[in-house]
């Protein structure tokens, strides 16, 4: 995998031993500026951002990385065994974060984007504890329970962040293959390995696809129509059609692992990304 480009990097608060990384415009030099919200998912569209910063004129600061906007452990907690402390974590980033954008009235945009998917599958609080010490595969959990939490957690972060004058974008996961289909695609693409190639790679079934993301996407499109300045693109609906959700666009592959797009897309690869995907139309619509 290629590392995000950053034209820089921006340190928003001394209490936050992180800097944010800025694809599009620089900061200083840009007329709009937006920030990126939340986990790997917000890294892995910095070639979407980069492309419409440069058309738009908008500086995108990547921040804060690892962590679902929502994550308050007064609120919500999520069961990370890798990271055990990854609540607490989280809970310090959100609030440094919503403190900063408070404070910064020339950010005009802000784009929550996360695994929320998986997220929900993970979640619990001291009232609901199923999820707490589960260690069933991902693909195997329910989202019932996260889907309240994460609604309730998502709906209280946004309460407490100031959207005067500033638009907010849910945008959601990209439709999730949940298994890599690089195996699959190098398989079929070598002479040697093509009679062993397995399932297809080419595209996601769009009915499963939609069912894994039916309760974050429903929780995403239902707070944006709840709130004023708050939109949501469901990346199922725009990507997905006629029974499949195709895992190439510009005849490449999208995908780095089961739930990533890759950050070496070629730069027709990824306008047509940006272009089916409707963030590109979006941000246009917005400045108008």
């Amino acid at each position: 995998m290629t590392k995000t480009k950053c034209l820089e990097k921006i340190r928003i608060s001394d209490q936050l031993d992180e800097k944010f990384c800025v694809v599009g415009n620089k900061w200083d030099e840009s007329k709009y500026k937006g920030v990126i919200w939340g986990d790997s998912h917000s890294q892995h569209w910095s070639q979407a951002f980069q492309l419409i910063g440069e058309r738009l004129d908008i500086a995108f600061a990547i921040a804060p990385k690892q962590c679902p906007p929502y994550l308050n452990a007064n609120y919500v907690k999520e069961f990370y065994p890798k990271y055990p402390d990854f609540t607490e974590r989280c809970s310090n980033k959100q609030q440094i974060t919503l403190d900063w954008l408070n404070k910064s009235p020339e950010v005009g945009f802000i784009v929550m984007s996360s695994a929320w998917s998986s997220h929900i599958r993970k979640l619990y609080n001291d009232q609901h504890t199923d999820n707490y010490l589960n260690t069933s595969p991902i693909t195997n959990r329910d989202s019932s329970i996260g889907k309240n939490l994460s609604a309730q957690a998502l709906a209280k972060t946004i309460a407490s962040l100031d959207l005067t004058d500033r638009k907010l974008l849910l945008l959601s996961d990209i439709p999730r293959p949940n298994r890599s289909l690089n195996d699959n695609y190098f398989s079929a693409t070598t002479p040697v390995l093509r009679a062993n190639k397995s399932d297809n790679y080419s595209f996601l079934d769009e009915t499963t696809t939609k069912q894994w993301h039916l309760d974050s996407d429903l929780v995403l499109s239902d707070i944006a129509q709840e709130h004023t300045n708050v939109s949501a693109i469901i990346l199922t609906d725009k990507l997905c059609d006629a029974g499949t959700c195709p895992s190439f666009i510009n005849s490449e592959l999208i995908y780095r692992d089961d739930n990533h797009l890759r950050s070496n897309l070629q730069k027709k690869t990824v306008e047509q990304l940006t272009k089916k995907s409707g963030l590109f139309e979006y941000f246009q619509q917005q400045l108008k």
